[in-house]
């Protein structure tokens, strides 16, 4: 099995959970508030994104990639975030889900996955291509990026699950993928000892920790 084909299986894995996730969510649902800019449907509206990204980056090809890791990627994307208009585009992707949306979730998670599928008539018919996509963040090969929208699927359905006051068991495989990319990127930022410590029970991360945050502020 390919670098692809294994990220690839773990996509699919964590963009079935999403869709299962809301499958059964009513208007009432929808409505709660899940973060202080974002209702349920925003939020889902937003995770959605990380679906729409593969079947747009797909058509934007390059000859060398720019980032050869999530993590890379990552690092260099978290500082040119503009929250006010992640916010807006979350809250359009929201209303764009129509009256319907787990039948817009489902049938769009489908058809990124069929054009994943179809990756395998652009090679040698055995084994799929691994493209250099165009990303907004950086070119770098398709096999790379795919964890980092595991990653987005894995910590939004976390988040849903807590506005929704519902259990989520995240399978195992999407799980660690997000935990090493989130491993990588805290060593990163120059806390790997803090983490160290923290897991082993000899310290904690600074109060307030958020890798993210940390990244940007540098």
């Amino acid at each position: 099995m390919t670098q692809l084909d294994a990220n690839l299986a773990i996509f699919e894995e964590a963009g079935r959970m999403f869709a299962d996730l809301i499958e059964d969510l009513d208007e009432d649902q929808l409505a709660r508030p899940a973060t202080d800019e974002w209702t349920v449907r925003d939020l889902v509206g937003h995770t959605t994104r990380a679906l729409t990204t593969v079947d747009a980056y797909l058509d934007e090809r390059a000859d060398h990639p720019d980032h050869h890791t999530p993590s890379g990627y990552y690092h260099q994307a978290i500082q040119t975030i503009d929250n006010a208009s992640i916010a807006e585009r979350g809250r359009e992707a929201g209303q764009a889900l129509g009256d319907q949306p787990a039948v817009f979730v489902r049938d769009l998670l489908e058809r990124v996955l069929d054009r994943l599928e179809a990756l395998t008539d652009e090679g040698d018919g055995d084994h799929r291509v691994d493209p250099v996509i165009v990303t907004r963040g950086g070119s770098m090969h398709l096999s790379a990026y795919l964890p980092t929208r595991t990653l987005e699927l894995v910590l939004h359905c976390l988040d849903l699950a807590r506005a929704l006051g519902c259990d989520l068991m995240v399978p195992v495989d999407p799980m660690r993928q997000t935990i090493q990319v989130l491993s990588e990127l805290v060593l990163l930022d120059g806390h790997g000892a803090s983490l160290a410590r923290a897991l082993s029970g000899r310290g904690s991360l600074p109060e307030g920790y958020s890798v993210f945050a940390g990244i940007r502020a540098r």
